[in-house]
């Protein structure tokens, strides 16, 4: 349950001293120790739509395998008060990169009796078996294998993408194809997958002809034997939309069976938090504003046995003889969504739902909002209506505030 939530009434700065000390895909910025005002909150993390606010010492780093982890003591300030909460337990925090962004993984060590160097190892493990299942850009795993098979016979895949797969077609039928993870050519088209960009607006008969190889219907999955089958040979299967929140719940597991009852991760800004922190508060997360240009806090949340993404059009975009166009892509149309809808954020059991449900909220107008109150769902969005941002949240999401300030 959210634990608490307070709006910021002030635009945040952040404008402390801040040193690189990961020089991999991933920076760690480390952020020197103040008392702050509400209105300087200092250490934001860099390039995450949603951010931890941290503060941290004694630093120290070492490598993994390929990746460089980080850990360190960290003392966390509680958001929105005047004084930071008192020195506690050291919290080891494993920093790194994967799935071409970086992550974050904090835990209290009581009851679990590895070293934060075999925790690292674990999950540096574990996201390299996500990226050898589902990664596009990894020629050799099993989603770009099944996009490579030009074939509409059954391909075997892992009971863990077949899952993934599983869940990314209900959200499809919920939203009757607004989220659809065999999009990829239409965003490739675009310049948001690995092609660069266009020069110019791309024509009518393009979009088409990209459009014939998209359509969720046309995926099938099996979960028993684990399996994926396409009715066009054409097909391709994209997770990215989901996939880091799965990234999210694979490390939430790991964290568990070695024992830890509180912990927070994130990858690339999608977030899962368990238990509270060593001073007895809540996780504290904040969803940005989608401004360009600057990283200003709309909200902070106090997050507690959920999991939180956000998506927005904000950082993924470019402009085309003077028209906008961002990295969300109408499945139905091929062309980029053109929405009052800034930024969507979701709350949910698991990380890959809720990773899932807010590019749907994004890629979805009006009815989305409808859609959420009628399936239950936690959502947040934020509206960009006449250069003036406006917030909207679903019924769930309201009762779940009202629910956590009433404690």
């Amino acid at each position: 349950m959210v634990a608490s939530l307070q709006k910021i009434k002030t635009l945040i700065g952040h404008s402390a001293r801040q040193t690189p000390c990961l020089t991999n895909q991933s920076q760690l910025w480390n952020v020197e120790e103040r008392q702050l005002p509400l209105s300087s909150l200092e250490g934001l993390e860099k390039d995450v739509p949603i951010n931890l606010l941290i503060f941290r010492r004694g630093l120290a780093s070492f490598k993994i395998g390929h990746s460089q982890f980080v850990v360190c003591c960290t003392l966390m300030f509680a958001l929105g008060c005047n004084a930071p909460t008192p020195v506690g337990t050291p919290v080891p925090v494993l920093n790194g990169s994967t799935m071409g962004t970086t992550y974050l993984v904090k835990y209290l060590p009581s009851g679990v009796d590895k070293s934060p160097l075999e925790v690292g190892r674990l999950i540096q493990d574990e996201l390299e078996q996500v990226n050898q299942q589902m990664s596009t850009y990894l020629p050799d795993s099993e989603v770009s294998r099944f996009n490579q098979y030009k074939n509409t016979d059954w391909f075997e895949v892992s009971s863990d993408t077949a899952s993934v797969v599983s869940l990314a077609l209900e959200i499809s039928d919920w939203s009757q194809g607004a989220f659809d993870v065999t999009v990829g050519p239409l965003v490739d088209l675009w310049g948001f997958g690995p092609e660069t960009p266009p020069q110019k607006q791309l024509s009518q008969e393009i979009i088409d002809a990209t459009l014939a190889r998209v359509g969720y219907e046309n995926l099938h999955v099996r979960l028993d034997p684990p399996a994926l089958r396409k009715d066009n040979a054409e097909l391709h299967v994209d997770l990215s939309a989901i996939a880091k929140g799965h990234g999210v719940d694979r490390v939430a597991t790991v964290l568990e069976k070695l024992g830890a009852k509180s912990f927070f991760v994130e990858i690339g800004g999608e977030v899962i938090a368990r238990g509270r922190r060593a001073d007895g508060q809540p996780w504290q997360v904040g969803i940005e504003q989608p401004v360009e240009n600057k990283r200003e806090i709309q909200q902070v949340i106090g997050l507690e046995d959920r999991a939180l993404a956000t998506s927005g059009d904000y950082r993924n975009f470019y402009v085309i003889e003077g028209k906008r166009f961002s990295h969300t892509i109408d499945p139905h149309s091929g062309w980029p969504v053109e929405s009052p809808v800034a930024s969507a954020s979701v709350l949910a059991e698991s990380c890959a739902l809720a990773d899932g449900l807010a590019t749907c909220m994004m890629a979805m107008g009006s009815e989305g909002l409808m859609l959420a109150n009628n399936k239950g769902w936690a959502v947040m969005r934020i509206l960009r209506v006449e250069d003036k941002l406006t917030v909207e949240y679903s019924q769930e999401f309201d009762r779940q505030l009202s629910t956590s300030s009433a404690h």
